[in-house]
């Protein structure tokens, strides 16, 4: 990680934008929660076959949920910060998911 003088004569640029970025990680010194009550359900949809509809209480960071990350066991399958979220033409087999919150600074 690369650190940055700051001083105060200097005009806003991207250099500040990344002294504001490491300071937030500095700060950032917890993992954010994790999402609560995943359900998964299968829509009826005209033109799509097995669409699935994930949704779940959001996680929570003190400085913000950047994404969530799903998964089917240990394989990723999506990211979104959409809640609830979509998937269509889902290949229907035994799944077993888990959701899990991202850092706005990750």
């Amino acid at each position: 990680m690369v650190d940055f003088v700051e001083k105060n004569e200097t005009i806003i640029s991207v250099t500040d934008k990344c002294i504001a970025l490491n300071k937030q990680r500095a700060a950032n010194t917890l993992p954010p929660t994790t999402p609560k009550n995943l359900i998964v359900k299968k829509i009826n949809e005209a033109n799509f076959q097995n669409t699935l509809e994930f949704n779940w209480e959001r996680g929570d960071d003190n400085i913000g949920i950047r994404k969530y990350e799903i998964f089917n066991g240990n394989d990723f399958l999506f990211s979104t910060y959409n809640i609830p979220h979509r998937e269509k033409n889902f290949p229907l087999s035994n799944c077993s998911f888990k959701v899990r919150s991202v850092n706005t600074i990750d």
